[in-house]
C-alpha cells in the first residue's frame, strides 16, 4: 500500500519516501528508533499504537527532528511519561493526541507549534499543569483537558479560536478575570462560569461580551463564594451585564445572592430558551418566565425566599402562560405558601410532567391540564390533590406519586375523582392522616398496573372490596404498614388475573392468608415483618408461575406449606424465621420441600443443591 503502511520491519525502506500515513505498533515498551523514521520525511500522519500491556515511558530525544511535514501525531494510551524537546520542530502539526498517557510535564517547546489546532490531554492524570505560554497557540480550536488543568491556564482568553471551554473559573488576580472571555466568540456548546462572586461590577461583567457568543447553546452562571463584601446594587449589575446571546437554548443561574433578577430574562431578550434552572437564589420574586415562547423545561430549586407564585411569574396579561412548557419541577421552597391563578385553563397547555418536592407550606395547586402524564408530590403541605382544568373530561395521567403529605386525609376530592383511564402507576406513601381511599374511583382505573401503598397506618378497609373493586389490570401490588387495608386487599388478590408481583410488610394484624389462594400468574412474593402471621398460603404450591419467594421476619410461621412449594420456584430467601429455619436444616422436616430450588439463602447462609 502506497499511502498507508504498517511499520513491522525496519528493513522495509524502499518505498518510505512515498509514505504519507504511518502506524507503528508498540511492543514490549519498544516501538521505534529515531533512525528509521528519518527516511519518512514526507510523513503527514504518525500513529503510535498501544499494544497489550505496552508501556513506553519515553521517546528518543531526536525522534521528531526530521518529520517537518507531520500534521497528525496520535500517541494516546501508550504509557508515555514525557515528550522529547524535539516536538517543537513539528511546525506544521495540527493534531496532537496524548489522551490516557502517563505524561507528567509538557516541554516548553510545545509552544512553538503555532499551527496546532487540536490538543487532547484528557485522562492525563499525572499532568499537573501545562506551560503558561500555551496561550500563544492562537490557532488552537480544541483543547481537551480536565477542568483542573484548564482553570490553571492564565490569559486563556488569548486562544480566540478556541471552540470548547466547558468551565471557566473567575478569580480576582490578573489573567483569570471574567474579561478573559471578551474575544472568545468561537466558543460552542456548553460554558459554565464559576466564581462570579469575584466579578467586581456590571462593567466588568459586560466586558466579557457574553452577548456576542452566538454559538453557545448552554450557559451556567454560578456564584459559589462569599458575596457579602459587594454592595447589593453591584451584584444585580453583574448579572445584568452577563446577558447571553439570543440563540441560547439552556440557562442555569445558581447562587445568585440578591433579590432582583435581570431584565433580560424575558421573551424579547432570550426568545429561544428551552431549559432554565434557577438554583439557590435569594430573590423573593421569580422572573416572568411564563412569557418565554419555547421554554420546555423549568427547574426551580432552593428559592427559599419565594412565598408566592403569581402574575409576576406567569406574566401579566398573557393569553397563554408557559405555552410550550413540558416539565416543571419545584424543589426546596420552604416558604412557598400560595400559587395564585385566575384563568387556569390558560396555564401550561403542553405540560406533561410536574414535580413538587419539599414545599411544606404550599396548600393548593392550580388545576392541571389534560396533557399531564406524570405528577410527583413529595413533602408537601397539600390538603387535597389538585383538580383538572375546567372542561377537561379525561386525563392523560399515567403516573401519580404522593409521598409525605401529612395534611392529606382523603383522596375523594381531586384527581382520583376524575377519569384517569390511562393511569398505570399509583404510589401513596407516608400520609399518616390519610384515612380513606375512594372505592368508587378505583373501578375506572382500567389501565392501572402498579399500586404501592406505604406507611399509611390510618387507612381503613373498603367494605365493598370483597367484590373485586381493584381493577383487574393490576400486575404489581406493594403494601407496607397499612394493616387494616392489607387485610381486605388480601381477599381481593384472587380477582386479579394479571398479578405478577406482590409484597406485604409491617402488617402485624395479619394472621393468615385467605383460603381462596393466590393468582396463578404470580411470579414474585415477599412477606416481611408480619409478627402475627401463623402460616404461609396453604395453596402456595399451586402458584405455578412463582419464581421468587421472600419470607423475612415472620417469627410465628411454623413451617413451609404442608403441600410444599411450586415446582417452578427458582429462588427462596428466608430470614429471621427461626421455626422455618430449623425445619429446613439438614434432617429437618421441611428439607425435602426445597430440594428442587436452584438458589436458596437462609439467614445469610447459601445452600447449594448438592448439599441437599
Amino acid at each position: 500500500m502506497e499511502d498507508c503502511d504498517q511499520f513491522e520491519d525496519e528493513r522495509r525502506h524502499e518505498s518510505a519516501i512515498k509514505i504519507r500515513h504511518l502506524s507503528l505498533p508498540c511492543k514490549d515498551g519498544k516501538c521505534m528508533q529515531s533512525g528509521p523514521l528519518y527516511i519518512y520525511r514526507k510523513l503527514r500522519t504518525l500513529i503510535i499504537m498501544h499494544g497489550h500491556k505496552s508501556k513506553m515511558s519515553q521517546l528518543p530525544d531526536d525522534v521528531f527532528k526530521k518529520l517537518l511535514f507531520l500534521r497528525v501525531l496520535d500517541m494516546h494510551g501508550i504509557g508515555l511519561k514525557e515528550l522529547p524537546e524535539s516536538i517543537g520542530n513539528l511546525k506544521q502539526l495540527r493534531f496532537l493526541d496524548l489522551t490516557s498517557t502517563e505524561i507528567e510535564t509538557l516541554p516548553e517547546t510545545i509552544i512553538q507549534l503555532y499551527n496546532l489546532q487540536i490538543l487532547k490531554l484528557s485522562d492525563c492524570n499525572s499532568l499537573r499543569e501545562v506551560p503558561q505560554g500555551i496561550t500563544k497557540l492562537t490557532n488552537m480550536r480544541h483543547l481537551e483537558a480536565s477542568t483542573r488543568l484548564l482553570s490553571r491556564i492564565p490569559e486563556i482568553g488569548s486562544l480566540i479560536c478556541l471552540q470548547e471551554l466547558e468551565e471557566f473559573v473567575v478569580r480576582k488576580r490578573p489573567g483569570y478575570k471574567i474579561t478573559e472571555l471578551r474575544n472568545m466568540d468561537q466558543l460552542h456548546g456548553h460554558l459554565s462560569i464559576r466564581g462570579l462572586n469575584n466579578v467586581v461590577d456590571g462593567q466588568e461583567a459586560l466586558a466579557a461580551k457574553l452577548r456576542t457568543k452566538e454559538h453557545l447553546r448552554t450557559l451556567h452562571l454560578i456564584w459559589d463564594g462569599d458575596c457579602t463584601v459587594i454592595p447589593s446594587g453591584q451584584k444585580e449589575e453583574v448579572l445584568e451585564g452577563l446577558q447571553p446571546h439570543l440563540d441560547l437554548k439552556e440557562l442555569m443561574i445558581k447562587g445568585f445572592p440578591v433579590v432582583r433578577f435581570p431584565s433580560w430574562l424575558a421573551s424579547s431578550s432570550l426568545p429561544n430558551l428551552q431549559t432554565i434552572h434557577i438554583c439557590n437564589c435569594k430573590s423573593k420574586v421569580l422572573p416572568p418566565l411564563g412569557q418565554l415562547p419555547f421554554l420546555k423545561n423549568l427547574n426551580i430549586a432552593g428559592a427559599t425566599e419565594v412565598t408566592q407564585l403569581g402574575h409576576e411569574f406567569t406574566g401579566f396579561g398573557q393569553q397563554k402562560c408557559f405555552p410550550a412548557l413540558e416539565e416543571l419541577l419545584l424543589e426546596d421552597m420552604p416558604n412557598l405558601r400560595e400559587w395564585m391563578f385566575d384563568d387556569a385553563e390558560q396555564l401550561f397547555p403542553q405540560l406533561t410532567e410536574l414535580g413538587l418536592f419539599r414545599c411544606p407550606k404550599l396548600k393548593k395547586l392550580p388545576p392541571l391540564p389534560s396533557t399531564l402524564t406524570s405528577l410527583t408530590i413529595y413533602e408537601s403541605g397539600l390538603e387535597s390533590l389538585p383538580e383538572l382544568q375546567s372542561g377537561v373530561s379525561q386525563s392523560s395521567l399515567t403516573s401519580l406519586y404522593i409521598n409525605d403529605c401529612p395534611d392529606v386525609t382523603s383522596l375523594r376530592v381531586g384527581l382520583l375523582a376524575c377519569n384517569l383511564a390511562v393511569l398505570k402507576s399509583l404510589t401513596i406513601a407516608h400520609c399518616e392522616r390519610l384515612v380513606s381511599l375512594p372505592e368508587e374511583c378505583f373501578r375506572p382505573l382500567i389501565s392501572l398496573r402498579s399500586l404501592h401503598i406505604y406507611e399509611c397506618p390510618c387507612l381503613v378497609p373498603w367494605t365493598a372490596l370483597e367484590g373485586g373493586l381493584l381493577p383487574t389490570s393490576i400486575e404489581d401490588i406493594r403494601l407496607n404498614s397499612c394493616s387494616q387495608l392489607s387485610c381486605v386487599l388480601l381477599n381481593s388478590l384472587r380477582y386479579l388475573p394479571h398479578l405478577k408481583h406482590f409484597e406485604i410488610a409491617d402488617c402485624p394484624d395479619i394472621s393468615n392468608f385467605p383460603a381462596e389462594g393466590l393468582p396463578h400468574t404470580l411470579q414474585f412474593l415477599k412477606i416481611s415483618c408480619c409478627d402475627d402471621l401463623q402460616c404461609l398460603p396453604p395453596s402456595l404450591y399451586e402458584v405455578s408461575s412463582l419464581e421468587t419467594l421472600f419470607i423475612d421476619n415472620c417469627p410465628e410461621v411454623e413451617s413451609l406449606p404442608e403441600k410444599g412449594l411450586p415446582n417452578g420456584l427458582k429462588e427462596l430467601y428466608i430470614k429471621q424465621c427461626p421455626l422455618i429455619n430449623q425445619r429446613c436444616q439438614e434432617g429437618g422436616l421441611d428439607r425435602g420441600k426445597i430440594v428442587h430450588i436452584r438458589d436458596i439463602e437462609i439467614d445469610g447462609d447459601v445452600i447449594v443443591p448438592e448439599q441437599i
